[in-house]
Parts: structure tokens; sequence; C-alpha cells
């Protein structure tokens, strides 16, 4: 924060002069986060990324979260999404660098987000919060439909409303994914509600060019880290 003295005028005394005093405010102060960043997106593998039913096993390519009416589904059904960063990725522009992974760093920050989104419907008016759980998992199948969150792990409200914006700070999950050698940060995408049974869509859909393939490059974790 930066103090900033505004004169404020407040008496004019007898002999006609005046006398002024001046009021401290407080505006805020944009800043870089400190370190550098490392850009990381997630894998777009097909074994790590993908959705899945709520309420049965069912698996599909594509990451979206919602209300889907579709026929493989029961009436009042839904669907969550899953995807994976590898935290021992090398950014295109660190090549010569060592990875966060096998190096020794402080993280000061770290932010996931995406602008890769396409909300159909009324999710966020039907369903409610789009939530974000840190989840752990061997590989993307059916059988992650009722998979329950990571102990001690991030959970956060990822958006809660159509124009977003669409993001978390995971600045904790990856300090602890770093700190217990776990090279993989995993996350499960779902709206508070299943469905509200109107028979519309009423989704989140993250893709660049294919909403039905696992693409990556949708979400972006930037991470600020200085090295010990």
């Amino acid at each position: 924060m930066r103090l900033i003295l505004v004169p404020l005028l407040v008496a004019c005394s007898g002999d006609g002069t005046t006398t002024t005093q001046t009021t401290p405010t407080t505006t805020p102060v944009e800043t870089e986060p400190e370190g550098e960043l490392y850009a990381l997106t997630n894998t777009g593998n097909r074994n790590r990324e993908g959705h899945t039913a709520r309420s049965f096993p069912y698996e599909g390519g594509g990451v979206f979260a919602g209300d889907e009416p579709d026929n493989l589904f029961p009436s009042n059904d839904g669907v969550q999404a899953f995807f994976t960063i590898n935290l021992k990725a090398t950014p295109e522009d660190r090549k010569d660098k060592e990875n966060l992974f096998d190096g020794d760093f402080t993280i000061h920050q770290a932010l996931l987000s995406t602008r890769q989104v396409e909300v159909r419907g009324t999710p966020f008016e039907d369903l409610g919060a789009l939530n974000l759980h840190e989840v752990q998992f061997d590989q993307f199948s059916r059988e992650l439909w009722d998979l329950e969150p990571l102990e001690g792990g991030l959970s956060c409200v990822f958006a809660d409303h159509r124009d977003g914006p669409f993001e978390c700070d995971v600045t904790e999950a990856v300090r602890r994914s770093l700190r217990d050698e776990q090279r993989l940060l995993q996350f499960r995408l779902s709206f508070d509600g299943l469905s509200d049974a109107d028979g519309q869509r009423d989704m989140a859909l993250f893709y660049r060019s294919d909403v039905n393939a696992t693409e990556d490059d949708i979400f972006d974790l930037d991470v600020y880290a200085t090295p010990r």
C-alpha cells in the first residue's frame, strides 16, 4: 500500500490567512510477484484427463462439467471434469533451466486459471458455483466418479459467474506437492449441484478446438519461484 498526502482546507483565520492540514489516504499499488515466472499447462494426456458422471461409473474425453441431458445419463445427473499438471515439465522459455520438480525453489505464488472456456445454458444460476478440488489418481478412468478430494488438499471456488474469472490461488498445493515429491498436480471441477432437471444443458466446457478431445494448453499454472 502507498500513502498519499492529500491537502485539505480546514479554516480561514481572522486576519485572512488560511490553514491547511494533510490527511493520509491509502491506495492499492499493483506489484509483480517476487521471483521468476514458470508457466505450466495441463498435460492434455487422455490417461490423466477427461470427464465422468457423478453418480455411476462412466468416462469420456473432453474436459467439461455441469448438467448434461444426454441419453447416456439418467435423469437429474451431472458430469465432473478432471485434469492434471506436471510440475516436472519444463516451460518452453526455460529449456536451459531446472524444472520446478527437480530443482530447489522457493515458491512465492502459484495461480491456476483459464480463458479457454465456453459456458452453455445457465449453470451458475441453476447449479451454483464451479468448485476446484485437489485429488490424486494413478490413471483417469470411470472409477473416479466417486473419488474423494485429497485429504488436506486444496479446495476453492474456481468461478461463480459465467464471465469469470476462472481462477484459484494454488500456492500451497504447489508447495506441498514439491515438498512431498508429487510431480503431478491433479484437480476435479464440479458444480455445487448435479442438475436442475429441466432437460437443458447447463455446462462449463474447457477446450481450444474440439470440446470432445483432451487438449493441452487449456489450464494455465503460473508459478513465481526463486532458486535457493
